[in-house]
C-alpha cells in the first residue's frame, strides 16, 4: 500500500485508521522492539501497525503508556503535544514460562548427571576387607 508504513501519528484522538497521519520512522534492528521518535503539534494517536497481541508494552519518556486496540486487532497510544520517545516492546507471557521450563529442566538434567557422578564414585572406592 503507497505511504504505509509501521507507525502513524493521526491528529487528535480518533483511531479509526483511514484519518491520513504522518510517517514516523521506528529505530532499532531488534524485531522485539522499536524506538520512534515522536513530535506532535497537538494531542495525536500514534498508529501502531502491528497486531496487538498479548506481550507487548510501551514506554513514552521512560513513563508506561497504555496500549489500545484500533481497527479491531492493531495497538495505538495517545500521545500528547511535544517530542517524546516511545518505545514499544515485545516479551510474550509464554516466553517467560518456556524460560522456566528449560530452566527448571537444565536444573534437573544437572542434578541428576551430578548424582550419577556421585553414584560412580561410591562404586569405584574399594571397602575394606572384614
Amino acid at each position: 500500500m503507497p505511504g504505509a508504513g509501521v507507525v502513524t501519528l493521526v491528529p487528535g484522538r480518533v483511531t479509526s485508521g483511514e484519518q491520513p497521519g504522518t510517517l514516523v520512522p521506528a529505530a532499532g534492528d531488534n524485531p522485539a522492539s522499536l524506538r520512534l521518535h515522536v513530535a506532535a503539534t497537538q494531542a495525536s494517536t500514534l498508529e501502531i501497525h502491528i497486531t496487538n497481541e498479548p506481550g507487548w508494552s510501551a514506554t513514552m519518556d521512560g513513563q508506561p503508556v497504555a496500549l489500545h486496540t484500533f481497527d479491531g486487532v492493531m495497538m495505538a497510544a495517545s500521545v500528547p503535544a511535544g517530542v517524546h520517545t516511545v518505545v514499544l516492546s515485545y516479551w510474550p507471557p509464554s516466553f517467560s514460562l518456556g524460560l522456566g521450563c528449560a530452566g527448571l529442566a537444565v536444573l534437573g538434567l544437572t542434578l541428576m548427571g551430578l548424582l550419577h557422578v556421585l553414584a560412580e564414585r561410591r562404586r569405584s572406592v574399594p571397602r575394606p576387607e572384614e
